[in-house]
């Protein structure tokens, strides 16, 4: 689901830490960094990829554990440098 249907499913809290869990894992794991907006004016367009952030509820009804994923654009990967399994 979006972070929009989330919302509106699950209290803020819980969709507001899902969310930060999985920035952190990726952060603690220099999956990305931060680029400033001076930085960011001067990269080639190719080396930005768009991203989706979407959360799926991995409890029961009764108890809700909202997990969160950060997923690139797979499209725009250069397919000779991966091995598909």
């Amino acid at each position: 689901m979006t972070i929009r249907e989330a919302y509106s499913l699950y209290p803020a809290d819980i969709v507001d830490g899902a969310i930060e869990k999985e920035l952190m894992n990726m952060i603690e794991k220099d999956v990305f960094g931060f680029v400033g907006k001076e930085e960011f004016s001067k990269l080639p367009r190719k080396v930005i990829m768009p991203t989706k952030f979407f959360l799926k509820n991995k409890g029961s009804e009764d108890a809700v554990d909202l997990k969160g994923r950060l997923v690139g654009g797979e499209h725009l990967q250069d397919e000779t440098i991966y091995q598909r399994k």
